[in-house]
């Protein structure tokens, strides 16, 4: 979720504005702390629509795959897998995400704003 959020928030205006204002490498510590705030905030609720779009993507004979390939670190066998649940995962999970890098975004630059980050 975090690489997710933090990818959302690279491509945004106010990215660049924090950036302009305090420098890179302020708004780049600023931008991933507040991430990580969101992240312990919405990760119970990504988890949770993660293996809901396992369970809804996949058989219970390829959920048990899922699970040995992951527990293996095996790639090879995960990828197909993932092709199958990341359709439903991304529907589930853009409105989270939207909602988390908003908020991670609209933290970092209220403390911009107060001062708090220069």
């Amino acid at each position: 979720m975090r690489a997710m959020v933090l990818a959302a928030i690279s491509q945004s205006t106010t990215a660049a504005i924090i950036v302009k204002q305090i420098g890179q490498e302020k708004a780049a510590s600023l931008i991933r702390d507040e991430t990580g705030k969101v992240v312990d905030r919405y990760g119970p609720e990504w988890a949770e629509n993660l293996a809901s779009s396992y369970q809804a993507a996949l058989t219970p004979q390829e959920l048990q795959a899922a699970k040995q390939a992951f527990l293996n670190r095996d790639r090879a066998a995960i990828m197909p897998l993932m092709m199958k649940v990341g359709p439903i995962m991304q529907a589930k999970t853009e409105p989270l995400l939207k909602k988390a890098a908003t908020e991670a975004l609209a933290a970092a630059f209220e403390q911009v704003g107060k001062g708090a980050a220069k």
